[in-house]
């Protein structure tokens, strides 16, 4: 039985804001979680919540699309030596549903972050450009992240109405 895309939207999407469900509909198969196992694709990218609150979403889900990519050329043996990858922007872009525009920002508050890694050394015919993710640095950036949400105070709700 094949599930609607607001379905499973419902399913595994709680808790995100209405700009990255409006993303994720474009990213969901309207299939049911028993088909994308049998697929073993799984069109969901973990999206740490501090990231979002702190940096906004394309930023959280440019590092979460990178991130994941890495893996994927990491487990294919698809990376040069030093773990680099070639990911396109319009690639990116099919992917994440950002403009080229969006993306080089993003992409830039990574690189200050030391997050991502550009290799300016346009390689292969036609250029491309490689990137890395420090995973380490990333895990730790998130678990900073964590810490500093969990220490804040909760601000009171004021309500408009007695």
């Amino acid at each position: 039985m094949w599930a609607t895309r607001k379905q499973t939207l419902s399913e595994f999407g709680h808790g995100l804001t209405g700009i990255m469900k409006k993303r994720l509909i474009n990213l969901i198969p309207s299939k049911t979680m028993k088909d994308i196992k049998d697929e073993k694709t799984v069109p969901f990218y973990k999206i740490y919540q501090p990231m979002l609150k702190t940096h906004g979403n394309e930023v959280a889900l440019l590092i979460a699309v990178m991130a994941a990519k890495q893996t994927y050329m990491y487990k294919y043996g698809k990376q040069d030596n030093a773990g680099f990858f070639y990911f396109e922007h319009p690639e990116i872009e099919k992917v994440t549903q950002l403009s080229e525009y969006r993306q080089k920002a993003a992409m830039r508050v990574l690189v200050d972050l030391k997050l991502l890694t550009i290799d300016n050394e346009k390689k292969g015919t036609p250029p491309k450009k490689f990137y890395k993710v420090d995973t380490m640095k990333y895990e730790n950036y998130v678990q900073k992240l964590y810490e500093k949400h969990r220490s804040e105070k909760p601000r009171p709700r004021i309500s408009r109405f007695k």
